[in-house]
């Protein structure tokens, strides 16, 4: 699923490691497009992977298998649970989207919404609602809403509502999923 926080996470992951020559993060999409990679001790990040690899690409692009690593380690994040069951992960972390109350704390930290009105808090719950519990959505839009007006608010909950994504029919389901 699309913006539940999987290349957030690795990035802070990429912050906080110790002991790699090398943090290499390589975002991977969905058509690949990746140079070698020196043999070095390193920690290598593939993101966003959407095929199911297996050892052979692994090797063709310079990742050192686990059974003959001297060090190395590989995170990859991906929507499909099948690439990593594929690659045979060691551990896999599922991220789901945020509870409600998570949501609405994020939203309303970012937003800075304290000592507002109780009229822009119920436009702001409502906005907050329209991000469907994901943090790339509420992240960009809480902090974009920060110190505007109830009119602000108002217009910024009318476009987000009105947006065509969830109500286009030909969109696949599972489309409108990594979307929401």
């Amino acid at each position: 699923m699309d913006g539940v926080g999987k290349t957030t996470l690795v990035k802070e992951v990429d912050h906080d490691v110790e002991g790699f020559d090398r943090v290499i993060m390589v975002i991977v999409s969905e058509t690949p497009n990746i140079t070698r990679i020196q043999m070095k001790i390193f920690l290598i990040i593939l993101d966003n992977l959407w095929n199911q690899w297996g050892d052979k690409d692994l090797k063709n692009i310079g990742i050192p298998l686990v059974e003959t690593d001297k060090g190395s380690k590989a995170i990859l994040t991906t929507r499909e649970q099948k690439v990593c069951k594929h690659i045979r992960s060691e551990h896999m972390v599922q991220l789901n989207v945020m509870d409600d109350d998570k949501a609405w704390n994020l939203f309303n930290m970012n937003a800075n919404l304290d000592n507002f009105s109780s009229e822009i808090i119920e436009v702001a719950m409502e906005v907050a609602k329209e991000c469907r519990r994901l943090p790339l959505a509420i992240l960009p839009l809480a902090r974009a809403l920060r110190g505007k007006t109830l009119n602000g608010w108002k217009l910024a909950y009318h476009k987000i509502s009105s947006s065509r994504l969830m109500h286009i029919e030909d969109v696949p389901k599972q489309r409108k999923e990594m979307h929401t």
